[in-house]
């Protein structure tokens, strides 16, 4: 009995230590799969929730599924003067990577703030080894690929009828001697696709502490951008191991923002509809945390002393 007893400590001492090694090892971010069909766990940046924002207000962040996809938003200036954010179409091309995903939608001008959704996560204070992943899309839609998406299929066509039956008579064929040899025909080359113009992008940012909500990266922890010349309209997994994190407080910001290359301002006929857009997504955001074991600091050996001199 005694040393089953023993036995019994000595698991709970092991499960003990392996717990406190790691004890956020599951994913902490809250709804990083968005299946929830909202914004659950997620706070929408603007001007109403970031004292610090800068420029107008952005368009808004959609959880969309196929069922419901996105809609085509624009951001107007018209010649009367005012800045409207209109719906001019149903993003149908753009499909969720699972049951639902998070995304935006931008045509016209890129005048606003950026755009992000985030979420404060609580930990002890201390040294972290982060592992990252996400999914993420970026592209750009045109009102022709929309129609082509949402034309139905043609009828397939009733096959050729059986060519006759040939003859079993042979034919004698003479060369004429001066006749030309044939040409060699070379395969017709594979047209070079075009490149692709840089128009929007996403990103994964990390912030801590007093970087939390800050309108700009350049204190973040960690940032991974995905623009649409690498997507090109395509879902990627992207994963970034071994970050190091450091908070004094105790608070981690896990953020997604959209991103643009440069700002354009455009104006607008009332009776104009520009329906193209482009677009970013997210899915299966995932946050996972290992606890750095402070070094514990080493005496340093002692010198032996001097011999005495010989006399």
């Amino acid at each position: 009995m005694l040393k089953l007893f023993q036995l019994l400590a000595v698991l709970l001492v092991t499960a003990s230590a392996v717990l406190a090694q790691n004890p956020y090892m599951e994913n902490l971010v809250a709804n990083g799969n968005f299946n929830q069909g909202s914004l659950a766990g997620w706070t929408e940046a603007g001007p109403d929730t970031i004292p610090t924002w800068h420029g107008a207000p952005p368009v808004p962040a959609q959880v969309f599924s196929d069922g419901a996809p996105m809609h085509v938003t624009e951001i107007r200036y018209y010649e009367q003067g005012g800045r409207h954010i209109v719906r001019t179409a149903i993003a149908s091309t753009v499909r969720a990577y699972d049951k639902y995903s998070v995304g935006w939608t931008l045509s016209g001008a890129t005048t606003m703030g950026y755009p992000w959704i985030s979420q404060v996560i609580r930990v002890a204070p201390g040294t972290y080894t982060a592992t990252v992943s996400w999914r993420v899309i970026a592209g750009h839609e045109t009102a022709a690929d929309r129609a082509a998406a949402n034309t139905p299929p043609k009828p397939a066509e009733p096959a050729p009828a059986p060519a006759p039956a040939k003859s079993d008579a042979k034919v004698k064929t003479t060369a004429s001697p001066n006749a030309s040899k044939p040409e060699t025909v070379k395969p017709a080359e594979t047209p070079k696709p075009p490149d692709v113009t840089r128009t929007i992008g996403g990103a994964l940012i990390i912030n801590t502490d007093k970087d939390i909500n800050a309108y700009s990266d350049k204190g973040s922890v960690f940032t991974g951008a995905v623009w649409n010349d690498e997507s090109k309209g395509k879902w990627l997994t992207k994963t970034a191991n071994d970050v190091n994190i450091t908070t004094l407080t105790g608070y981690i910001e896990v953020r997604l923002q959209l991103l643009t290359p440069g700002s354009k301002y455009v104006v607008f006929d009332r009776l104009k509809q520009n329906t193209d857009c482009d677009y970013v997504a997210f899915d299966d955001v995932v946050l996972q945390l290992t606890p750095v074991e402070p070094q514990q600091a080493t005496a340093e050996p002692q010198q032996p002393p001097a011999e005495p001199a010989k006399q």
